[in-house]
């Protein structure tokens, strides 16, 4: 049932008649998607290297295309969909403007329009549409981690990720307030396979990329209303303003994305799972010369929600048999009765429960186009500058029960001085970029330094069998209880230097190499303090550790394409085939455990780099005069040093209980094979189908000094597939545009373009095999949006709804098997509809 607020509906109903009085406003853009950074000359050297009949086609789309930006897709007698068909996807995988289906490199681009005619809101939601990528959250709700091909990493502060994500250019080192709302994202680029030779920061498994949209001279605007299931209301408004004409522009950007929790908290009430995010976006560009363009944007975020709702699982026979604090008897049985209550929405918890993440920064980039220099036929410089900053807090319930089991908090605030405080992570980083070309543009290369910084605190206040005030469970029902207060602090620096280029042999070869070395250090420094019961008064328990770790390594690439020649091609319906072969190794720096609890050896024992070879073949092609394209790769990656996080448990000597903690731990090597499939087609007029599918079987070969989850006894782990990614997945997009003529007034002719989503993939183990209970299964996702398009595509209404089907799945777990004896599952949202409004002035 849709459920909103009467201010809300107000608000809604304001832009309503805003959106009938449209007609009277002037006219502006359509909405079509922006390209990507890379100047008109860029784009026109990578038409003129397509076949000759396919660059005549693109001419004329273009002209088709010119109309549409003009007057909109409906007064140039082009329905939506149809207009998707004459774009040209521009990328910039490899820091420069070239064609998507001419870039050697397993590439999924999902255009602002894509994003939105599938319901796209944040950034996780992506991994429902590109194979092999997988995105799941921690249970605040707003930490995400990213797997391309297998190659990710825990949302940990001392962790490097395995698939950064970056922002024009910018990467986003740390997984905190990473689940981005989308706003004016022109679009998002998904490379799969090491990406070390042109992004920093270790892109040991691939890349997500996204480029925002920069200031344009036209003033126009955009706003929207999203109302739904939950009392959803979503609201956004963009204004485009130019500053002096034809020098400088602005753009601003708000958006607010508000849920109401669909996991209800039985012992207070409270609503998890919920959402509650504003964000903020101020862009300018100035073009003080011809040749010189500036960019600068700042951003603002702030998220404060309740968390997912957690379920409890219990863990059978570690509970009794394993555990190294132990309820009474009668408590025992309580906990046990009280987890097995919880269910996929409902569920007690004795915390009350908060996440709040701020995420602020500026970044900008300094283009110079020095044009013709000596033997270069075009010569530009680009200079990269970023600040930004987290700031973290929340309060987890890491058992799901009203039981005084294990609570975690980085909230700070009165009532104990294990409370913790809010984690705080700062990153400052520049690049200089030099590209150009030569040899009438057969050789294209870009090289440059790249220098980052970065800092952060962490302070994280543990309760372990102790009650919500702080204090502990009296002696008589528990053995041993425990608070901590653990100190990381962590302070990194890279700089590396790189360089690539690509030479065009023949009108249908071409050879990519290039290589980079990275300079690392790395610095933790851990304070653990903790008070033990018992003995009562025994004095704090103090791990202090601080360890420095220098890393550096060279990460070369290369590439062979082949253009089949059009008159290779002869008869057949195909106007473009390119076919490649990309060999690249990735590097991912060491570290230290700084969640670790103990000065135990296996504790502070740093774990070392990580390296992988990728080898991957691949197809793109266009045929059927430009209704189908079609992509294929096929790869095989060679991990050396594997770092694993892995449940461990030892002996505590000081204490002589078991100690559990998540360490990660280098594994000897694995190895992952698999295929990707992407596909668009227009078979008629009107109709537009898209899909994807992934095959990833990854699996580990080495694996020293692994342990049962369950019973801590050592576990060979050879052959087994890697968790938390399923080995399947498969993405199927269908919309068809009607139109709707002679509905009343003219502005209100149009188009009515409904699509469905499905989506689906194979089982996924998350932690390991040894916990069933946190396998999940086969999940299929079906998605439906109705739009209808008028007012010269300026103006829509559409009704949207997700998870039609109420599928069941995971979207986060947390293994504590040997601690409490239990798993969390967090649930993903149930099926939720509603309607949306928009309008471009």
């Amino acid at each position: 049932m849709i459920r909103t607020n009467s201010h809300r509906l107000g608000l809604g109903v304001l832009l309503a008649g805003l959106l009938l009085a449209a007609p009277a406003i002037a006219q502006v853009l359509d909405g079509a998607p922006m390209p990507v950074e890379g100047s008109a000359e860029q784009v026109e050297e990578s038409l003129d290297t397509m076949a000759p009949g396919r660059a005549e086609e693109s001419a004329a789309e273009g002209a088709i295309a010119e109309q549409i930006e003009e007057g909109g897709a409906i007064s140039a007698g082009v329905s939506p969909s149809e207009a998707k068909k004459v774009e040209e996807i521009i990328v910039s995988a490899r820091r420069r403007a070239e064609l998507l289906e001419e870039t050697p490199i397993s590439v999924t681009v999902l255009s602002d329009e894509m994003l939105k005619d599938t319901g796209t809101t944040q950034l996780n939601e992506i991994q429902n549409l590109v194979p092999n990528l997988t995105i799941f959250r921690t249970g605040s709700g707003q930490t995400i981690s990213i797997v391309t091909r297998g190659v990710g990493n825990f949302p940990f502060v001392y962790y490097d990720q395995g698939t950064p994500l970056y922002v024009d250019g910018v990467v986003l080192s740390r997984n905190a307030g990473s689940v981005l709302d989308i706003v004016d994202m022109a679009q998002v680029e998904v490379l799969r396979g090491p990406q070390g030779t042109l992004f920093g920061k270790n892109s040991v498994g691939g890349a997500v990329s996204i480029t925002t949209v920069k200031p344009q001279p036209e003033l126009n605007a955009y706003a929207s209303v999203r109302a739904g299931s939950y009392n959803t209301f979503d609201s956004r408004a963009m204004l485009n303003l130019p500053v002096i004409e034809d020098r400088l522009f602005m753009r601003f950007n708000f958006a607010s994305f508000q849920r109401d929790g669909y996991f209800t908290n039985t012992l207070n009430g409270d609503k998890l799972s919920d959402r509650n995010s504003q964000n903020f976006m101020v862009a300018t560009r100035w073009l003080p010369t011809d040749d010189l363009t500036v960019d600068m944007t700042g951003s603002y975020s702030v998220s404060h929600t309740k968390g997912l709702g957690p379920q409890c699982k219990i863990i059978e026979p570690a509970f009794s048999d394993q555990t190294r604090i132990v309820y009474s008897p009668e408590l025992t049985e309580q906990y046990r009765r009280r987890c097995k209550e919880s269910g996929r929405f409902h569920g007690e918890s004795d915390v009350a429960r908060l996440n709040s993440v701020q995420s602020y920064g500026v970044w900008g980039t300094a283009s110079y186009e020095f044009g013709e220099v000596g033997y270069l036929d075009d010569l530009g410089m680009k200079l990269t500058g970023a600040w930004r900053q987290q700031v973290v807090g929340g309060r987890d319930d890491l058992d799901g029960t009203a039981q005084p089991v294990a609570l975690l908090s980085t909230a700070g605030g009165a009532g104990s001085e294990f409370n913790g405080s809010p984690n705080w992570q700062n990153q400052l980083q520049s690049e200089l970029q030099v590209n150009g070309s030569a040899w009438d543009g057969k050789i294209n290369f870009v090289g440059g330094a790249f220098l980052f910084w970065e800092k952060a605190r962490t302070d994280n206040g543990f309760r372990f069998f102790a009650d919500a005030e702080g204090g502990l469970v009296p002696r008589a029902t528990v053995l041993s209880a425990s608070l901590s207060n653990n100190f990381v602090n962590t302070y990194n620096n890279d700089w590396a230097l790189f360089g690539q280029a690509t030479a065009d042999f023949t009108d249908w070869m071409s050879l990519t190499a290039g290589v980079r070395y990275t300079a690392e250090t790395k610095r933790l420094s851990r304070l653990l303090l903790s008070p033990f019961n018992p003995p009562i008064g025994s004095p704090l328990v103090t791990v202090d550790f601080d360890g420095k770790q220098d890393t550096d390594a060279w990460t070369p690439m290369a590439s062979l394409a082949f253009t089949v020649p059009q008159d290779w091609l002869g008869d057949a319906p195909v106007e473009h085939v390119m076919t490649y072969f990309t060999y690249s190794r990735g590097f991912r720096g060491g570290g230290f455990n700084g969640g670790a609890r103990t000065e135990n050896p296996e504790s502070i024992r740093p774990f070392k780099p990580e390296f992988i070879d990728s080898f991957e073949v691949g197809a793109k092609s266009i045929s059927f005069d430009g209704r189908l394209s079609f992509n294929l790769a096929l790869f095989y990656s060679d991990r050396q040093d594997q770092q694993v996080p892995q449940i461990i448990t030892f002996e505590d000597p000081e204490t002589g209980l078991n100690q559990t903690d998540v360490l990660t731990r280098n594994a000897a090597d694995s190895k992952s094979k698999g295929v990707e499939i992407e596909f668009l087609t227009q078979p008629i007029d009107d109709l537009r189908i898209d899909g994807s599918m992934g095959f990833l079987n990854a699996v580990f070969g080495g694996f020293s000094g692994a342990q049962n989850a369950r019973t801590g006894q050592p576990i060979n782990r050879d052959g087994q597939q890697f968790t938390f990614v399923p080995r399947w997945q498969t993405h199927l997009g269908v919309q068809y545009s009607i139109e709707v003529p002679d509905v009343g007034p003219t502005w209100l002719n149009g188009y009515l373009t409904p699509r469905v989503d499905w989506t689906w993939q194979s089982q996924t183990q998350y932690w390991v095999p040894e916990l069933p209970e946190l396998l999940e299964p086969n999940r299929n996702i079906v998605n439906v949006r109705i739009a209808y398009d008028f007012n010269d595509n300026r103006s829509q209404v559409a009704f949207w709804g997700t998870n039609m089907t109420d599928h069941e799945y995971f979207q986060e777990t947390v293994a504590i098997p040997r601690t409490i004896g239990v798993v969390t599952r967090y649930w993903a949202q149930p099926r939720t509809m509603g309607v949306e409004i928009s309008h471009r002035f």
